[in-house]
């Protein structure tokens, strides 16, 4: 132990950097060696018992600089709190919010840390973390709204091909009846359509269900594809806009050649 800053246990003098100090071997108390030997033993012998244990005497310098220390220390563990991270998005609550959800980025989600996690969601990563989070602990958070009201065109943003890709196929599919029914009827035939108006009906049940069901299962599913990535060494998963372009233009193809079959 370094005494400098502490007080002598017989003169109660400041220790110095160059002082000759003996420490009592029974209590521990510090003493100027001088000031031992004057003695003849530890200034606190009459205290020594089994428990006894000496705590040295600070100075004030010494209190003053502890504080000092502890207040560095203090603002220094509030500054990473408030950052969340260290250097990772080091601007403060709200990009802790965005990024992380509020969780903490050295917490993990199905054993993977969350500030990876983050990385790889990229857009939106603070909601998914969330989500994930909640979800964890049996809190909710597994439905998606934006995979209800954007389908297949949602998970083709977010990468998730083979599931996108079927949810798309299967939506215009579920199409077909509907838009015989729309153009049949736009063009004035006096048939009879009721077939056409019941299965479009089923379809859109149907379809509703389905898209109300992988609304609730995609934020598991995207998580188990993040997982998936990040095991084989892919850290970014990210967005893309080329795959919504993408659907859209099967979509416009689609209803393109439907439209002519019909017509014909």
């Amino acid at each position: 132990m370094i005494y400098k800053g502490y007080k002598c246990a017989e003169c109660k003098k400041v220790f110095e950097d160059n002082d000759d100090i003996v420490v009592c071997p029974e209590c521990g108390a510090p003493h100027h060696r001088e000031c031992y030997l004057k003695n003849g033993t530890c200034s606190m012998a009459s205290y020594h018992s089994e428990n006894f244990k000496y705590l040295p005497e600070k100075s004030e310098e010494k209190i003053l600089e502890e504080q000092k220390k502890e207040e560095e220390q203090r603002s220094s563990d509030k500054a990473d709190t408030r950052n969340n991270t260290g250097n990772f998005y080091p601007n403060g609550m709200r990009e802790s919010i965005l990024v992380y959800g509020g969780v903490d980025p050295n917490d993990k989600i199905d054993d993977i840390p969350v500030k990876v996690l983050a990385r790889y969601v990229g857009t939106s990563s603070g909601n998914f973390i969330r989500k994930w989070k909640m979800s964890e602990k049996g809190l909710g958070g597994s439905f998606s709204a934006l995979t209800f009201l954007l389908g297949p065109f949602y998970l083709l943003y977010r990468k998730l091909w083979g599931l996108g890709l079927v949810t798309l196929l299967f939506s215009l599919v579920a199409s077909i009846p509907n838009c015989i029914y729309i153009l049949y009827d736009m063009s004035g035939g006096n048939g009879d359509i009721s077939f056409w108006y019941n299965l479009l009906t089923v379809f859109s049940y149907i379809s509703f269900i389905v898209r109300a069901v992988i609304s609730f299962c995609f934020n598991r599913l995207y998580l188990s594809k993040a997982k998936k990535d990040i095991s084989a060494g892919k850290f970014i998963g990210g967005t893309s806009f080329a795959a919504v372009l993408l659907g859209l233009f099967i979509t416009f193809i689609f209803s393109f050649v439907l439209a002519a079959l019909i017509a014909k």
